[in-house]
């Protein structure tokens, strides 16, 4: 912009006296100072053209932006005065539906005030008949708990006689076999002495011919250690020998030059080399044979170990054999207790098993019809208790009736509790009875190393908690 005002003052001093550029007037201004002061001007002149476009231009999109804003401004007003407009309209409705609600209710509360009366009556009758129900059906089944009662004290009689004379019986059968198989452990422990007596003779002959070709094997070994001991010996003495009789000579021979070797300075020298040169030859040897002693020296002290761990071995090795013994020896015994046992055994649980399970059959039998009319009734007895509490809340009856009526029920059911409680005493003390029985043969199997697994039989036991009321 400052540009733009000197131009606006040149053009003004141009039109009057020329006018004055950058202190200059433009009469005294050269040519080309005047040619690039236009030329200046013109691209000042471009500049603000293209300023001014581009503020156009932005005017323009604001002009543009704030109409569609209007616009947008405008259409939103219109849809929240529809949305006020549809606001009333739901709310005029809706309280219409109330109004028509409020009468279906008002309409809906009469015809159930009439149904109520109508069925108060009928629960009324029904509950009279239900309770003359009752009265028979409980009548009735006290009638078969006394039945019951009955039959299970004769049951449980007979299940004791039959007990004792089962107890009886095993226990002399018990004794007798007792007294056989402690005549056949002592037949069986007089035959296994012998045996092993046999047994005994002949690993001992084993072990001492084994010995004996041991004894020989180490004498041949000691042998041939010592021949070649000797040998290695003899040929070092030898050596030695050979060495000092040629260090001896070589010795005599010098003596006797020794008035040519004082002459003969340089003779001497070569000799006496020649000689240090023969000593460090004959120095390898020696430390050759004092190596082999040394190895010989190693394998005699290695002869000594292997004599000491052949005794060691023939130690293990004796016990090895005892212990071998003693393990064929109780093998062969357990082998003969156990065929014995077996056989015993199959005819210890034929017996017993048809007995038991003749008995369990019975009891088993009972105990489930007992458990069965017990849940029957029980259940019987719940429907009955729902039914009534039902009728009685349908009904609206007085509080003291219903208490009287409760009364009475209350009585009946203690009354019921009391022989139910019975009967489960008696179911328990006949399961009991049961489970001992089957206790008291498995201690019995158990004493004489029967397993459970070699008893071909299914043990059926009786849950004493399933009774319990």
């Amino acid at each position: 912009m400052g540009p733009k005002k000197k131009v606006g003052k040149a053009s003004k001093g141009g039109r009057g006296s020329g006018g004055i550029i950058d202190g200059v007037p433009m009469t005294e201004m050269p040519r080309e100072h005047l040619e690039k002061y236009t030329l200046r001007i013109r691209d000042e002149l471009e500049r603000e053209r293209e300023e001014r476009n581009f503020f156009q231009l932005e005017r323009d999109k604001i002009r543009t932006f704030w109409e569609i804003t209007r616009q947008q401004q405008e259409e939103n007003k219109a849809e929240l005065r529809n949305k006020d407009r549809a606001l009333e309209e739901a709310e005029e409705k809706h309280q219409t539906e109330l109004k028509e609600f409020n009468e279906k209710v008002k309409h809906l509360m009469y015809e159930h005030q009439c149904h109520l009366t109508e069925v108060k009556a009928e629960s009324m009758v029904s509950l009279r008949m239900a309770q003359e129900e009752y009265q028979k059906q409980e009548a009735r089944l006290n009638q078969e708990k006394e039945e019951l009662q009955k039959k299970i004290v004769d049951e449980q009689l007979t299940h004791e006689e039959k007990i004792r004379e089962i107890y009886l019986k095993h226990t002399e059968e018990v004794y007798g076999i007792r007294e056989e198989f402690m005549e056949k452990i002592k037949e069986m422990a007089i035959k296994a002495e012998e045996r092993v007596e046999k047994i005994r003779e002949h690993f001992s002959l084993k072990n001492k011919m084994e010995l004996a070709e041991t004894e020989e094997r180490k004498n041949t070994i000691i042998d041939k250690l010592n021949t070649s001991h000797k040998v290695a010996l003899l040929e070092l003495k030898t050596y030695y020998t050979g060495v000092i009789d040629n260090n001896l000579a070589v010795i005599t021979a010098m003596k006797e030059e020794m008035g040519d070797v004082m002459k003969q300075n340089e003779g001497l020298k070569e000799s006496m080399t020649k000689v240090l040169d023969e000593n460090k030859k004959l120095a390898k040897p020696l430390e050759e044979a004092k190596a082999r002693v040394a190895e010989l020296e190693k394998q005699l002290i290695d002869n000594k170990k292997d004599k000491i761990s052949l005794k060691n071995v023939h130690k293990r090795y004796a016990k090895i054999c005892k212990d071998l013994e003693d393990v064929t020896l109780q093998r062969d015994s357990y082998e003969m207790q156990i065929e014995k046992v077996e056989e015993q055994l199959e005819e210890m649980t034929k017996k017993y098993t048809t007995a038991l399970s003749e008995i369990q059959k019975k009891n088993g039998i009972q105990v489930n019809i007992f458990e069965k009319k017990i849940t029957d009734l029980e259940d019987e007895l719940e429907k009955k208790e729902i039914s009534m509490a039902q009728l009685i809340a349908e009904a609206n009856i007085e509080p003291s009736a219903v208490n009287n009526a409760n009364k009475k029920i209350q009585a009946i059911m203690a009354k019921r509790a009391k022989k139910i409680e019975m009967l489960q005493l008696e179911i328990n003390r006949v399961a009991k009875a049961h489970n001992d029985l089957i206790l008291d043969f498995k201690n019995k199997a158990a004493i004489f190393d029967i397993p459970e697994e070699a008893i071909a039989y299914d043990f059926y036991r009786l849950n004493l908690n399933q009774f319990d009321s």
